[in-house]
């Protein structure tokens, strides 16, 4: 456990997304810094399992179950206030649990878990971000929203009040922020020009802005960002929410 920094707000199970912890590391690494330094003890439980979303995608629904009952039992038995997860695939498939166990499963017990789940962004901006400590982050930013996150979870607002409050960081709209990058899971490996017509619009648009980084909150997007940045020669960073806003916080032990 990562004890809370400053006065006590309450006790969080952070959920440990595998293509997050594996591919984009100091995303996982700062998502648990800025829930300690807002004042959230965080538990992050090694036996943790995939949320599903990868067997789901591909029509394995047992598997999905399996797995779902399995960090239900775990989360449940934490004695956490909310389970927070900064991908937002992640998140999406973890709200759909109910939906997955429709009639297999205690309702209640599903009920309770549904109710703790939370989108990082989604979380901070429900509890309040201390600011008083944050540094300014002098740069501007313009942002992509996965559609895990806009269109599964109707999470739109809550990146941006995120980003706003950190000093510093002018927010440039893009047009057509919350249109598909073009990433879709596996739909870029399977549609690949169609995958990447999309995605050369969306980039059109970052490039518009002027902005010097592109921030979003799910890594499919920020791999299939990252990659059309790359092969266009534009010079922006893909930076996730809890990249940018970790920039803003004072050093600390994590």
């Amino acid at each position: 456990m990562i004890p809370a920094l400053g006065k006590k707000r309450g006790r969080v199970g952070f959920f440990l997304g595998c293509a997050m912890s594996l591919v984009f590391p100091e995303v996982s690494r700062q998502t648990a810094r800025i829930l300690s330094q807002q004042g959230f003890d965080v538990v992050t439980p090694r036996e943790v399992k995939c949320c599903g979303a990868p067997h789901l995608a591909e029509g394995d629904r047992e598997t999905a179950r399996r797995l779902a009952r399995i960090n239900i039992d775990l989360f449940l038995s934490l004695d956490v206030d909310f389970i927070v997860t900064d991908c937002a695939g992640c998140g999406c498939a973890l709200k759909e649990y109910e939906e997955l166990l429709e009639g297999l499963d205690d309702r209640e017990r599903v009920g309770r878990f549904r109710a703790k789940i939370r989108d990082i962004s989604e979380f901070l901006a429900e509890a309040g971000i201390r600011t008083e400590e944050l540094r300014p982050v002098p740069m501007s930013v313009t942002y992509h929203e996965p559609c895990h996150l806009v269109h599964g979870q109707g999470l739109s607002g809550p990146p941006r009040q995120v980003i706003r409050a950190i000093p510093g960081v002018e927010l440039r709209e893009m047009k057509e922020s919350n249109w598909c990058c073009g990433m879709a899971g596996s739909f870029a490996l399977k549609e690949l020009e169609t995958s990447r017509r999309i995605l050369e619009r969306k980039l059109a648009h970052v490039r518009a802005t002027g902005a010097d980084a592109l921030v979003t909150a799910n890594p499919g997007c920020h791999l299939q960002l990252a990659w059309g940045i790359r092969e266009l020669g534009m010079k922006q960073p893909v930076l996730h929410i809890v990249e940018l806003l970790g920039r803003s916080l004072p050093a600390g032990p994590i």
